[in-house]
């Protein structure tokens, strides 16, 4: 029996990182406007926006706790002309002050969809390239900020909280026998595209005695690519389950697959590693920060339905296991295999915290 856990970005959200979509939105603003001031000159552009301040205005009036906070200023602010160039940053501000949240992967495929409207097939070809070229400016700002991100991962109590998630996750398989089987591998397959899993995870893996017990198999698997190889990280939307994505297909543009994850599995072996695991032998799943939402749907409903997967573990925070169980059943074709392989929900099932001092 084998063991896939599919780590989410709450897993660096657990850790008190700012890691969220609203906290990179939040500090690329800050760093346009501050951008505006530089120098003898007063004003910034890049692909997304413009922002032209008065030289009443030389600093930020008051404390931004969000990326909404912030536009919303920007924009009302009469000695700032604001110009936002993109309509997906639009978007994204408009669904967050809605919603509270944002998935900019979702709100991609949802624009690019939309551009399927337009009927002249030369503006229409134009108007994805420069819609592609923005949505790459974007992946590449979210990177950077990324990078940025750091923790001290020899500090003894982090290293205590990551041998107890190891100690964890190398339990025996339990669901609808009651009766105990040994894992012999477990394979972390990493959404994110921060390194704290695999620096985390390193030495404990090289160490055999920290793996109780037994010796287990630990891999590590990076589907989206890592951030010091920019050319490896893929950002886009993963949904081929969806009524439109037929219609995509059978469009005559490449432009309108510059973005879809599929088609850039095959640039390293990430997923055909997956591949190999999945097929090899029975194995569950347990989901830790991962809102499993559609922009990841066809390689979930991969992971999900297949024959080989026993049993479906959620770890959920702030009450959201009826959120992520949502998400889970849109990955499922047959809905029964849901209903069969989702296991009941546990008080004790929490994603960790930590915080470091």
């Amino acid at each position: 029996m084998n063991r896939l856990i599919l780590v989410g970005n709450g897993f660096d959200l657990s850790l008190g990182l700012e890691t969220s979509y609203q906290s990179f939105l939040l500090n690329y603003l800050e760093r346009c406007f501050d951008e505006s001031f530089r120098g003898n000159r007063t004003g910034y552009s890049d692909e997304l926006l413009e922002i032209k301040p008065s030289n009443v205005i030389s600093h930020l009036r008051g404390k931004y706790n969000s990326f909404d906070e912030l536009y919303e200023y920007l924009k009302s602010e009469k000695n700032i002309q604001f110009n936002v160039k993109s309509e997906l940053l639009r978007e994204i501000h408009n669904n967050s002050m809605i919603n509270g949240w944002v998935d900019i992967e979702v709100l991609y495929y949802d624009i690019l969809v939309s551009k399927l409207n337009l009927s002249n097939k030369v503006q229409r070809e134009q108007n994805l390239r420069e819609y592609n070229t923005q949505f790459n400016f974007l992946k590449l700002k979210l990177m950077k900020y990324l990078l940025t991100i750091e923790i001290d991962y020899e500090n003894q109590d982090y290293m205590n909280f990551i041998h107890n998630l190891i100690f964890n996750f190398s339990q025996p398989y339990r669901f609808h026998t009651g009766r105990g089987e040994e894992i012999r591998k477990i394979k972390f397959i990493n959404f994110n595209y921060t390194p704290l899993l695999s620096k985390s995870l390193f030495p404990f893996i090289q160490k055999k005695s920290y793996i109780p017990e037994k010796n287990i198999d630990f891999t590590v698997n990076h589907i989206h690519g890592r951030l010091k190889d920019s050319d490896s990280t893929i950002f886009g939307y993963g949904d081929e389950l969806d009524e439109n994505y037929r219609v995509i297909e059978n469009e005559r543009s490449k432009e309108l697959f510059r973005n879809i994850k599929s088609v850039h599995y095959p640039q390293n072996r990430e997923y055909s590693e997956i591949r190999w695991f999945v097929e090899s032998d029975k194995y569950d799943v347990h989901i830790l920060g991962h809102s499993c939402g559609l922009s990841d749907r066809t390689l979930l409903n991969y992971l999900f339905e297949n024959e080989n997967c026993e049993s479906i573990k959620v770890y959920h925070h702030n009450n959201d296991f009826f959120e992520k169980c949502v998400e889970i059943s849109r990955c499922f074709n047959d809905k029964n295999k849901m209903r069969e392989k989702i296991q009941p929900f546990d008080e004790n099932d929490k994603v960790p915290q930590f915080t470091f001092n």
